[in-house]
């Protein structure tokens, strides 16, 4: 019986656990829809020069992130070029391991 008692008790908890975030979940979606909703109401409620402003900004936003990604890219890029110019270039005279016996 007391066995019972303690399954149903960590039963119990685990429901409640999963009801927290389950909570969580749904007001983060409900802060994230009504944020959405704000942002499509200034977009209806805006004059066409403050709608070319918001397509700037998000534009310029898109760009940066695109600018992140290839300097990302460039930098792999780099490592990769010398890695390659390590790997063919021959070996220094002045390096005792790399004396030919």
């Amino acid at each position: 019986m007391l066995q019972a008692m303690g399954f149903l008790d960590s039963l119990t908890s685990w429901f409640k656990r999963e009801a927290g975030d389950v909570k969580e979940s749904v007001g983060q979606l409900e802060d994230k829809l009504d944020a959405d909703l704000s942002r499509k109401e200034r977009e209806l409620a805006a004059t066409p020069e403050e709608k070319i402003d918001m397509l700037t900004e998000k534009i310029e936003a898109e760009d940066d992130a695109f600018a992140a990604i290839q300097d990302k890219i460039d930098a792999q890029q780099g490592k990769a070029l010398a890695n390659e110019e390590l790997m063919d270039a021959p070996p220094d005279d002045s390096d005792p391991s790399a004396i030919d016996e």
